[in-house]
């Protein structure tokens, strides 16, 4: 990745928006080198992960330039991702370690459902077990005295179906345990994976916006980078299970863990330095029924998947969304209880059609690439430079960005061009870009 970004990367480098990193030239001239043995026609076979309904590995095979080609286009959607995972990561750490004394940071993550186990069980039990969710919690705090403090706790519920309003009582749980044994803390900062149907939902950020008028605690939730959310909650998860399925298999008949609460009863008496909760079925299904006037015209905020750090503005659906946790600006200001009016409409866009779109509090012209209607979201190639100039120019490295679709703001005519180099719109393209970008 070293030859396509500045030596020294820094955020702009990383996440694609750099006028000065290499082109992918650099890159490729690097792969050319290894393959200088082959032909670009000579025929490469390789292992690729695709993912349809279920995701697995197919064998492939295509000629040495279109395989160095591929490699390339997808080691530069790897920078962002990579950079990304990383900061998500170090700032973690580094949080765990400088937040303020009134400040809990709290890590949390849903483990694998716990199956019961029996002894010489029959088959038929062995494939249709009954199940309980186990649900580690992380928090790390300072006391009065400003020591460091780490305390683990594991929710533990018969109810299996992981959504909001499970997320909602464990909130409930964390934040009571926090004000009765730590009355000095006044501010959360959750962190967990992004997995949208349990914590990176409209949802669980309308419940973030009300979450000081609930508990009467601040708070803000950073998410780590897909599939790089490894936390100390995996290893709560992991000894709780291994201790409850080795006791299981131990004891008598009349004595195995076979209930969700009998698992929650073993676990508080022989487990110690994990603090246990329990959660029901029936606390879960209350509190659906409770939230649901709240929830119910929530807006999905677009472009969900880009942002790794959410903060509530005010308890009437205002929030903010940045990329990265330590960006101090946000890149999107959203209300989630609005209806937003958008100046272009998903089924309008195409990939190849060219639109004025704003980036950084910019606006920019670019071409469409990609449109994915699920995230609300397109995939945008940049001309540069931005705003209001009289020509424009494909850049030699490819800025290649994702855009909610609040943030694009026009459909335009195609560019003409008369060296294939520079391009110009027509000045009523222009001058529509322009005035929609400031009636923003």
């Amino acid at each position: 990745m070293s030859y396509i970004v500045c030596e020294g990367a820094g955020r702009e480098c990383m996440l694609r928006h750099c006028d000065k990193c290499p082109s992918k030239d650099n890159l490729v001239q690097f792969l050319q080198a290894k393959f200088e043995d082959y032909d670009d026609e000579d025929i490469v076979e390789y292992n690729q992960w695709v993912s349809t309904d279920r995701t697995e590995m197919i064998r492939c095979s295509t000629s040495v330039g279109e395989f160095i080609e591929k490699l390339v286009e997808k080691l530069n959607k790897l920078i962002p991702h990579s950079y990304i995972a990383k900061s998500q990561s170090s700032f973690f750490l580094n949080l765990k370690g400088t937040a303020s004394s009134n400040t809990a940071v709290v890590s949390m993550d849903f483990s694998e459902n716990y199956a019961f186990t029996i002894q010489d069980e029959t088959q038929g039990y062995h494939w249709n077990s009954n199940s309980c969710t186990i649900h580690p919690v992380m928090i790390h705090c300072k006391d009065t005295s400003n020591v460091k403090l780490i305390i683990p706790l594991c929710i533990i519920s018969d109810d299996l179906k992981h959504d909001v309003s499970m997320v909602y009582e464990i909130q409930k749980n964390v934040t009571a345990f926090l004000k009765e044994n730590y009355p000095h803390i006044t501010n959360i900062h959750y962190f967990s994976d992004g997995c949208a149907g349990q914590y990176k939902n409209k949802y669980n950020f309308m419940n973030l916006c009300l979450h000081e008028k609930d508990f009467k605690l601040k708070a803000q939730w950073s998410f780590f980078a897909t599939s790089h959310g490894k936390t100390e909650c995996d290893g709560i998860g992991g000894t709780v299970k291994r201790l409850a399925r080795k006791q299981s298999l131990q004891q008598h008949l009349d004595r195995q863990i076979t209930t969700t609460n009998g698992l929650y009863e073993f676990c508080k008496v022989n487990i110690a330095n994990i603090t246990f909760q329990q959660i029901s079925k029936e606390a879960v299904d209350s509190t659906s029924v409770t939230l649901e006037s709240r929830l119910k015209d929530t807006q999905t905020l677009p472009g969900t998947r880009l942002f790794h750090n959410f903060q509530p503005i005010d308890d009437l659906g205002m929030i903010e969304a940045r990329r990265i946790s330590r960006d101090e600006t946000p890149a999107l200001t959203f209300n989630l209880l609005k209806h937003q009016t958008l100046l272009v409409k998903m089924k309008d866009l195409y990939p190849g059609c060219f639109v004025g779109c704003i980036y950084d509090n910019l606006w920019y012209f670019g071409m469409v690439s990609e449109v994915n209607a699920e995230e609300e979201d397109v995939t945008v190639k940049f001309l540069h430079p931005n705003g209001p100039s009289l020509s424009f120019f494909w850049p030699n490295r490819e800025d290649v960005c994702v855009v909610p679709i609040p943030h694009i703001i026009a459909i335009v005519k195609p560019p003409k061009t008369m060296t294939g180099r520079t391009y110009q719109f027509s000045q009523e393209c222009m001058l529509l870009v322009k005035s929609s970008f400031e009636n923003i």
